[in-house]
């Protein structure tokens, strides 16, 4: 199970894995709010009972945390450059010119530590990377994995679709020397 936490703003994320307790069948996880503010929780998970199909199931369930008062919603700022440093890595993203709504499309990631192209990238989770997609304001969620490729990097290549449009953040976790890494982009769909 994926567990999903983000402030309505888009601007506090975490992804997060439950434990599972045997003896009473429910998951747990601990989860910490930076601030205060509203928050987004989505459990993310595929039923293995009378799921042929292994189609996913996410619901979700807003939370107020402190005191709402405090609260300020920030802007979401689409991207204009194509080039990010998150810590030691640089990434690269390549989206289409024209993203538009319903339209089958492929992103990707070109990571670099340090200036040096990746190619040791580790699997996470069972892929090469994990993006989280959330439309702004109204927080519609795709989750989607990397691309199987027989390379470790430095390209993390994904397909999706979104099926409105505006605007969308997309964080993406990979992992490199067992540290995973959250990178985020914010695209502008028509």
């Amino acid at each position: 199970m994926h567990f999903i936490a983000v402030r309505k703003d888009l601007q506090y994320f975490q992804h997060l894995h439950p434990d599972y307790q045997d003896a009473t069948g429910e998951f747990s996880v601990n989860v910490t709010f930076p601030t205060d503010g509203t928050y987004s929780l989505f459990p993310d998970f595929t039923p293995g009972i009378n799921n042929p199909e292994k189609a996913p199931v996410t619901v979700y369930h807003d939370l107020n945390i402190g005191d709402l008062s405090k609260y300020k919603a920030q802007t979401v700022e689409v991207d204009s450059e194509a080039k990010k440093t998150f810590g030691e890595y640089q990434i690269t993203y390549t989206f289409p010119s024209n993203v538009t709504k319903g339209e089958d499309i492929n992103f990707s990631l070109n990571i670099a530590r340090n200036g040096q192209s990746m190619t040791n990238l580790e699997s996470y989770l069972g892929a090469l990377g994990h993006s989280v997609i959330l439309k702004e304001n109204t927080l519609d969620f795709i989750h989607t994995h990397a691309e199987e490729l027989s390379s470790k990097g430095p390209y993390i290549k994904f397909a999706t679709t979104f099926p409105e449009s505006g605007n969308y953040k997309i964080f993406t976790h990979f992992q490199h020397q067992r540290k995973v890494v959250t990178t985020y982009y914010v695209i502008k769909v028509n």
